[in-house]
């Protein structure tokens, strides 16, 4: 069936040659020509522009990921008695105290995250309570509760200083990255 319809036009080239479209015909195909062609072109710097940001999103989440300094790991202490509990009070007490003194020297451009925040106020108020729980009836199960709150409230001032010195390792990749441009 090929070979008939080549046979075809091969003998009846000339007819088909002699007649053109009308111009009307040839504008409205090169609109359509000329709009498909704006909309898949993509130019060569729009393509390095689009890699530079997916290059920088895979490092921050590399940064975020995998480069996450790990927390020191706290000694668990367990009180015995209330001497033993105002041991381990004043220990923990210390560390929470050099935990925030640590977030402070991150200076004013660096603040805790406003739920990190609230959940410290809550844990200090629930503290507050559990203290005066444990001068009414002294009990092993308000000590541990007292306890497990001031590792909580360690366990959330280690993790925003996780976050306070990545996002200052960011600033100051920002900032090298903007100096060399």
């Amino acid at each position: 069936m090929k070979d008939n319809l080549e046979d075809f036009i091969q003998n009846n080239r000339a007819s088909f040659d002699s007649s053109e479209p009308d111009d009307k015909n040839w504008e409205l195909i090169n609109k359509k020509l000329g709009a498909e062609k704006r909309a898949k072109v993509i130019s060569l710097p729009m393509f390095w522009r689009v890699a530079a940001v997916v290059t920088l999103l895979l490092a921050t989440v590399f940064v975020f990921k995998y480069n996450r300094p790990q927390p020191p790991q706290q000694t668990i202490v367990q009180a015995e008695n209330t001497t033993d509990l105002e041991e381990v009070e004043a220990y923990y007490t210390s560390m929470i105290v050099e935990k925030k003194a640590e977030i402070e020297s991150f200076g004013k451009d660096y603040i805790l995250n406003l739920e990190a925040e609230d959940g410290l106020q809550k844990l200090d108020s629930m503290y507050t309570f559990l203290k005066t729980e444990m001068k009414q009836k002294q009990n092993e199960q308000v000590m541990n509760a007292m306890i497990r709150n001031l590792q909580l409230r360690i366990n959330i001032l280690n993790q925003q200083l996780i976050i306070l010195e990545n996002v200052k390792k960011l600033k100051t990749n920002k900032q090298n990255e903007n100096v060399s441009i």
